[in-house]
């Protein structure tokens, strides 16, 4: 199996640290996979197939220092811990790059929010290339939401006041480069009405700070650190997006979700910031097993309190929210989880 990164000595003694205490013993790793006749629950169809427990898996994340590669790699650890699974985070250009590895059997498991999913799921936009059906929802982990900012001060007053303007949009590969083209469309403006670039949020800061930029464009879950420094030294301020436009954006995209940015998220916030969400979605690959899939699902659901340690996210992950934004099909080793503890809604996903 092909890596694309993998989880730095440094990272991983910290992660041991705090998710020790998660408790259990780490069962020790074996030359063989579990058995399915191992593990089947109670009472389930024998005839059922549920595989055979992988000895090694990657979860593709996004560039090391972000969120999305702080999740794989807590949960990472945890799955390591508890299941005896080799299982590493992968560094990647970001959740484009996850579809394509998940789909391409790269990587067994990866970050994508929910409209990709759905777009990757079905083929279609900007995955007409990709072969259908390959990549199927685990669980939401957090909204991610949309941020515009900009310095105080600055000329722009609102998310109509673009034209001719310097915009951050986001990294090459990235989603945020995605849903930020896709919120410009639906704001009216045309190619070669503003000056975009293609850079990430860390170099977004630094150009709008260094006055190379007039406006920074990124979906991430508060609090981002890059922000935050940023709203440390320099006084900032977020537009928010007008009801109309969240109300065309989420007509034409229905995963997105009207939403706000917590007052306080960042210094000088005092108020919410209205805006739209996008769900961040761990996926996994048709092909993966059941029972690694389970096995996964059941270490994470099991786990928040640990995990919560590493990043906040987890700590919001509730059986209320495991199937949030979800609207492709689960994989079935995380449909077998959900329906042992009763996930609200779990029936839907059932047929």
């Amino acid at each position: 199996m092909k890596k694309h990164g993998s989880i730095i000595l440094l990272c991983a003694l910290l992660l041991s640290l705090v998710l020790g205490g998660c408790g259990g013993n780490t069962p020790a790793q074996s030359e063989t996979t579990t058995s399915a006749a191992q593990t089947a629950p109670a009472g389930s169809n024998p005839a059922e197939n549920y595989g055979e427990l992988a000895k090694v898996i990657s979860i593709g994340g996004n560039p090391i220092g972000q969120t999305a590669y702080t999740w794989a790699a807590a949960i990472s650890d945890i799955v390591n811990k508890k299941v005896g699974v080799n299982a590493t985070a992968e560094e990647t250009k970001g959740y484009p790059e996850n579809a394509r590895l998940i789909v391409e059997g790269e990587i067994e498991f990866g970050f994508v929010n929910n409209m990709m999913l759905e777009q990757v799921y079905n083929a279609t936009d900007s995955y007409t290339d990709m072969e259908p059906h390959k990549v199927l929802g685990v669980m939401s982990i957090s909204p991610t939401e949309m941020h515009i900012f900009k310095m105080k001060g600055s000329d722009v007053d609102s998310v109509k006041d673009f034209k001719g303007k310097r915009i951050g949009l986001g990294q090459p590969g990235g989603i945020s480069l995605e849903i930020a083209q896709k919120l410009l469309e639906a704001l009216g403006y045309a190619e070669g009405d503003f000056k975009g670039f293609q850079v990430n949020l860390a170099e977004q800061c630094s150009m709008l700070q260094d006055g190379q930029l007039d406006v920074a464009i990124w979906i991430g879950s508060a609090t981002l650190p890059a922000i935050t420094e940023l709203a440390t030294s320099k006084d900032i301020e977020f537009l928010p997006i007008p009801d109309d436009v969240l109300d065309t954006l989420t007509a034409k995209y229905p995963s997105f979700s009207k939403c706000a940015i917590p007052a306080g998220s960042y210094r000088g916030q005092d108020e919410d910031v209205q805006t739209f969400c996008a769900e961040n979605v761990l996926a996994a690959g048709a092909d993966v097993t059941n029972e690694t899939v389970y096995q996964v699902t059941k270490t994470i659901m099991e786990n928040l309190d640990g995990l919560a340690q590493v990043h906040p996210s987890f700590g919001k992950v509730t059986k209320d929210t495991v199937l949030t934004g979800l609207t492709t099909p689960l994989h079935p080793g995380a449909l077998r989880y959900y329906q042992e503890i009763n996930v609200p809604g779990i029936e839907k996903f059932a047929n």
